[in-house]
């Protein structure tokens, strides 16, 4: 009768090897946004955590300031600022930064 000894350093890995070495059992590639909804989702999320982003606004005397909070696979979104009666240079975004 043989015994395994906890400290021999055995692991998931050095047992079974390596999971991402076998395709199917890799984890799904995060899916880009396709859709209006996709998009309204991502900005949804992104609005609802304003402990990650509110801490970042800054306001600029002379220009609109910005930064990026997050990119993906065939996205990116940033956090847009100016102060009131400033006009905003039109941009690529679907709808109005989020305050």
């Amino acid at each position: 009768m043989s015994s395994i000894d906890p400290h021999h350093g055995l692991s998931d890995v050095s047992i079974a090897g390596d999971p991402l070495a076998w395709p199917h059992l890799a984890p799904a590639p995060q899916l880009h946004p396709t859709t209006v909804g996709d998009f309204a989702a991502l900005a949804r999320r992104v609005a609802a955590d304003p402990d990650r982003w509110r801490p970042l606004v800054r306001y600029d005397a002379l220009t609109r300031w910005y930064s990026r909070l997050e990119t993906g696979p065939g996205y990116e979104v940033w956090l847009l600022s100016w102060l009131p009666g400033r006009a905003a240079a039109a941009t690529t975004t679907a709808a109005p930064p989020v305050c």
